[in-house]
């Protein structure tokens, strides 16, 4: 294998995402694969201010029980042109930075990268905070796949948001999750992602994970 595999798992919060690429690390290395893990949260320092300016406007209704409001009041604020522009320019420049040297980093290493959440979780949060069209969404995945490094594997996993909701206790709202579950399943026909039924059993995704990743090694 000249390049290592660059292998990543997206999806909505509770879907389990971080558990399956854990396990799919687990799985290489013992069959002497060399492989590593890495967690690719996202945290803007440039956009600090912005973040704090429209948490403050909206605070009165960021709760869990007045999601839908909060959402609406949020993308209200951000149809400002000015700060529409500035939040969404910042946003991805700095995501490309940071993840690019993040990521090319470690693939230096020579072993295969299992990425627990990628740039294609940016596209959903800003499609959502700037109610992006699917010519919007289409722009922004091409802007980010020429030049970002593109995985070999890309896994969604996809379960009922209901299910997701029970497994996790920072999740505002079922809408929350509903609204992004939909948005990945849209990215997903753009990406070439795998589909993964987050409804199997532990060892039936597993089985279907191996294989994929069998299946490319072998091609």
């Amino acid at each position: 294998m000249n390049k290592p595999l660059f292998i990543c798992f997206t999806g909505i919060d509770g879907s389990g995402k971080s558990t399956n690429a854990k396990k799919l690390v687990k799985w290489l290395n013992k069959n002497n694969i060399p492989a590593q893990y890495i967690y690719n949260t996202f945290d803007p320092l440039l956009l600090k201010p912005a973040i704090i300016i429209k948490k403050l406007l909206t605070r009165n209704i960021n709760d869990p029980s007045n999601y839908s409001e909060y959402s609406k009041s949020k993308r209200n604020l951000l149809k400002n042109p000015f700060f529409s522009l500035f939040y969404s320019k910042t946003l991805i420049l700095e995501y490309k930075i940071k993840t690019f040297i993040k990521i090319t980093s470690q693939l230096k290493n020579k072993k295969q990268l299992v990425c627990d959440r990628y740039f294609y979780d940016l596209i959903v949060t800003l499609a959502l905070d700037l109610d992006l069209s699917d010519s919007g969404i289409n722009h922004l995945i091409n802007s980010l796949t020429k030049k970002m490094p593109i995985p070999n594997l890309n896994f969604l996993i996809v379960i009922p948001p209901e299910s997701a909701y029970k497994r996790k206790s920072d999740i505002p709202s079922i809408n929350f999750l509903n609204e992004r579950q939909q948005l990945y399943l849209k990215i997903s026909k753009k990406c070439n992602m795998v589909l993964l039924d987050g409804t199997k059993t532990k060892t039936e995704i597993s089985n279907q994970i191996q294989k994929s990743v069998k299946k490319y090694l072998e091609n």
